[in-house]
């Protein structure tokens, strides 16, 4: 906080009690002693969804282990159409086997707090709490700039 937002905040506070004190019969006046910002706070839920990963060791032990038992299947040309046959058929089976595309995906979620200055609550030398907005605030320190 800067110097003359302070005396801003203290001229602010003996202005409220001077004014209170000029209801009464006889003129009290109060000074500030703190100063607290003072804030409002706003939560929010913030979600993200993750696609699931299955991994390659499922489709590449399936297909290994399709193109060996396709290529003990055939003879000759028909014998490597047969391991890539085998090899086809056991990546795909190795991925269903291994999760790959089954499992939904997982959702994380965190909740964010946001806090905003509102003002200043000023304690008074008479145990009183004052509360100044931002706005006069600003105001305050725009005219006395």
């Amino acid at each position: 906080m800067t110097k003359n937002t302070i005396t801003t905040a203290v001229l602010l506070a003996s202005l409220f009690a001077a004014g209170a004190a000029h209801a009464q019969a006889a003129q009290v006046i109060e000074q500030a002693i703190s100063i607290t910002p003072a804030f409002t706070s706003t939560t929010r839920t913030e979600c993200t969804s993750n696609a699931p990963s299955g991994g390659w060791l499922g489709p590449a032990l399936g297909a290994i282990l399709g193109g060996g038992a396709g290529s003990q299947v055939g003879k000759g040309s028909g014998q490597a159409a047969a391991a890539a046959i085998g090899a086809t058929l056991g990546a795909q089976a190795g991925g269903a086997i291994g999760g790959n595309g089954n499992s939904a995906p997982t959702q994380t979620c965190r909740d964010i707090t946001e806090r905003t200055l509102t003002g200043y609550t000023l304690r008074t030398s008479g145990g009183r709490d004052v509360f100044v907005p931002l706005s006069l605030v600003n105001s305050f320190n725009a005219a006395n700039r």
